[in-house]
């Protein structure tokens, strides 16, 4: 059994299109939980049509305090394993906004399958598959957000991941180990307070104590439009940006050094990388040349030269 967590805010315009790709699926052993974070539109009111229309298949949890689109996957997640978690195997991410192919689940079922093969069926996975962009009607105006976004998806280790975050939550399947390592005996009501994305959060964990899992295929439509809190980015477009704002770039370096600094005490002594981990932690508190001898010792790096010298410059 898949439960898609599905985090919504304002989405009318386009859920209807999303609910109807996952029912159209050639997958259907799933759930979704969908979980509203103070809708002002009619987005609740779909969600719940389509609960009565699929009975037993759409779960709908109402927040009663605005927790953001991090936030809301978050501690949907955990919220649905607290009532829904019979039978739960693994669980998916959905953007209110995107477009699923036919086959998206099975063929990320069928990699995470592969990966538990190799690895075991209790070692914490995470699955992810590249996805194209779309504009506001669908129509395809980037066939790979990987490539859009130069990342290298074969770098999957945990020092370039507390760097850089390879893979929208949208395109992500993790297993239940992977789950218990995310949950790490919080409530619902626990967010990691230096979090930036939920997507980012789950990579490192998925580093830190198991596998990760590329699927180097589109398996769904990513949705571009004024609305997106997170979306793709041309690469070109990105090293312009950078380098007119030096400022926002190096807080944004900042941020990221936060949230593993955060994870890191979250998971103090658990990770076979509690080395690395720690180094990456202590990169605020060291001088000029010690971080630059850091980022070389352990490959704190991101993907390509140009996003690397401007950490180096930066940092």
């Amino acid at each position: 059994m898949i439960t898609v967590i599905l985090a919504t805010y304002n989405g009318e315009k386009y859920i209807r299109d999303q609910l109807d790709s996952l029912f159209k699926g050639t997958y259907k052993d799933f759930r979704i939980f969908a979980q509203d974070d103070g809708s002002l539109d009619a987005t609740v009111s779909i969600l719940k049509e389509y609960g009565e229309k699929y009975d037993g298949q759409v779960f709908v949890h109402e927040n009663e305090i605005n927790r953001r689109s991090a936030g809301n996957f978050y501690t949907g997640l955990i919220r649905a394993n607290e009532e829904l978690s019979a039978d739960t195997d693994y669980f998916m991410f959905c953007d209110q906004d995107d477009v699923w192919d036919p086959d998206k689940m099975e063929k990320t079922l069928s990699k995470m399958h592969k990966m538990e093969e190799e690895y075991g069926k209790d070692t914490p996975l995470l699955v992810f598959t590249d996805s194209r962009l779309t504009d506001t009607e669908g129509n395809v105006t980037a066939p790979s957000f990987q490539a859009l976004s130069h990342f290298n998806s074969k770098a999957l280790d945990l020092p370039h991941l507390l760097m850089e975050n390879k893979a929208p939550g949208c395109t992500m399947m993790i297993n239940m180990p992977l789950f218990e390592v995310i949950r790490n005996g919080k409530s619902s009501d626990f967010v990691p307070s230096s979090m930036r994305m939920h997507d980012w959060w789950f990579m490192i964990a998925a580093a830190a104590f198991g596998h990760i899992g590329f699927l180097n295929e589109a398996t769904m439509s990513y949705r571009q439009h004024g609305g997106n809190v997170v979306g793709g980015e041309d690469f070109k477009a990105y090293v312009k940006e950078k380098a007119a704002n030096k400022s926002g770039a190096k807080e944004s370096l900042k941020l990221c050094i936060e949230q593993g600094k955060e994870f890191y005490e979250t998971y103090k002594g658990m990770s076979r990388y509690d080395d690395v981990l720690s180094a990456f932690a202590g990169l605020s508190a060291d001088g000029f040349f010690e971080k630059r001898a850091k980022l070389l010792k352990y490959g704190f790096f991101k993907s390509g030269l140009l996003r690397n010298v401007g950490v180096f410059l930066l940092i």
